[in-house]
C-alpha cells in the first residue's frame, strides 16, 4: 500500500477573529460543562473547506495543483463569525460558531473545489457545505441549550480571507495535529 496522508483544504482565521471567538465560547459557560464536552484548541480553529481524507503522498502535487488552479480564480473573500449552534445527535455532535458575509462566493468556491479535485481522481465528500468554525466536540448526552443559545448571539471581527492552506491532519490520543502542506493566495 501507497505511503499516504490525511488533507483538508481551509480557510485560517486571524488572532483577533480567535481571540473575540476564545473569548465569546468562555462568556458562554462551555468552558465549564465538564467532560462531555472537550474543546477545541483556538489554535485549531479553521474553516474547513474540503476534506479529502487519505490521499496517496505521491497525489499531493495534484492536490495543491488543483487548489492553485482554483484559488488564482477568486479574489479574498470578507467573512464574519456569527452566531453558533450544536449539530450531531442527542449522544454527541459538535458546537459551532457560523460565518457571515461572502458566504455564497465560499460555497461557489467549495463547489470548484470539489469538481477540481475529483478530476484528478480523488474522493471528496459529498455532504452539503456548512460553513462554521468548531469550537467544542460533545460527547454523551448533555444539554447545552443555554450555552449554544449564548454562543449564538455572537457577532465577530470582520476580516478577508486572502488564501486557502492545505492542512495534514495526524490522529492522536489527544485529537488531530494540523501542519500545513501549503498556502494559496487568491487572486487580487
Amino acid at each position: 500500500m501507497e505511503a499516504g496522508e490525511r488533507l483538508f483544504v481551509a480557510l485560517d482565521l486571524p488572532p483577533v477573529v480567535k481571540d473575540g471567538l476564545a473569548a465569546a465560547r468562555s462568556r458562554s459557560g462551555l468552558t465549564r460543562v465538564g467532560d462531555a464536552v472537550r474543546l477545541v484548541d483556538p489554535g485549531q480553529w479553521h474553516v474547513t473547506l474540503v476534506f479529502l481524507g487519505w490521499v496517496p503522498v505521491g497525489s499531493r502535487g495534484e492536490v495543491v495543483a488543483s487548489l492553485e488552479s482554483v484559488c488564482a480564480g477568486v479574489s479574498g473573500l470578507d467573512l464574519v463569525l456569527a452566531g453558533g449552534g450544536r449539530l450531531g445527535s442527542a449522544r454527541g455532535g459538535v458546537v459551532y460558531a457560523g460565518l457571515a458575509g461572502d458566504v455564497e462566493r465560499l460555497g461557489r468556491l467549495v463547489r470548484a473545489l470539489r469538481r477540481s479535485l475529483r478530476r484528478v481522481g480523488l474522493e471528496v465528500e459529498r455532504r452539503r457545505f456548512f460553513p462554521h468554525v468548531t469550537v467544542a466536540r460533545v460527547r454523551g448526552r448533555v444539554d447545552l441549550s443555554r450555552e449554544v443559545e449564548r454562543l449564538g448571539e455572537f457577532a465577530g471581527s470582520a476580516w478577508r480571507a486572502e488564501e486557502a492552506v492545505l492542512y495534514r491532519s495526524r490522529l492522536s490520543g489527544e485529537g488531530a495535529e494540523y501542519s500545513v502542506v501549503a498556502r494559496v493566495p487568491f487572486a487580487g
